[in-house]
């Protein structure tokens, strides 16, 4: 298995008859699946044509190599089979479920990971709306103020073969008239003489 975004190399061998490399012969060499394209390469001395390409889908590929002579045509195949490797993702303050005044302005933040070093992270959202920052090492940071009553914020990390992953905190907004009026009851309470 490769990983999505990686680089794969496939290889056709031409020998002549007696199993001798033919040098400069071109090889037509036909993807089909879920990276395709074609490219034409030419043999070096030795007969090999290497061909490279990155994937940029999860599944398999059908590789087909074509040297078309003026007496045959020979085709050979080889197959790869492409995982993609999906981000991670993290809010590290405030923790979920926290509860405060509403109208207080937070800076939330956290981090996205890349599956794998070679596969950036391209973008993080909140609620569907780029955060304020992301850095290259995935950092993010963006601002919020606190509404009354539960909001739901939900984090997508995208990497940039359209990976993603995703998390989600919700933060309480309490209004301070309210929790002026349950201090004010108490007051009342402590002071009452039965």
């Amino acid at each position: 298995n490769v990983f999505v975004g990686a680089q794969a190399e496939v290889t056709a061998i031409v020998l002549d008859d007696d199993q001798q490399p033919l040098p400069g012969i071109p090889v037509l060499l036909t993807i089909a699946g879920s990276n395709q394209g074609s490219n034409v390469v030419y043999t070096d001395a030795a007969g090999h044509a290497v061909y490279k390409y990155r994937g940029t889908s999860a599944g398999s590929d059908m590789i087909t190599a074509t040297v078309a002579t003026l007496s045959r045509t020979l085709m050979a195949t080889a197959a790869k089979s492409w995982v993609r490797v999906l981000p991670t993702i993290e809010v590290d303050g405030p923790a979920d479920a926290t509860q405060f005044t509403s109208g207080t302005a937070l800076v939330i933040n956290g981090q996205a990971h890349a599956g794998r070093p070679e596969i950036p992270i391209a973008s993080v959202t909140v609620n569907g709306f780029p955060v304020d920052t992301l850095d290259a090492a995935g950092n993010f940071f963006t601002r919020f103020t606190v509404p009354v009553g539960v909001t739901h914020l939900t984090f997508v990390a995208t990497d940039v073969y359209g990976g993603t992953a995703t998390t989600s905190i919700a933060l309480t907004g309490v209004s301070s008239a309210v929790g002026a009026a349950d201090h004010q009851s108490l007051v009342q309470a402590t002071n009452f003489d039965g």
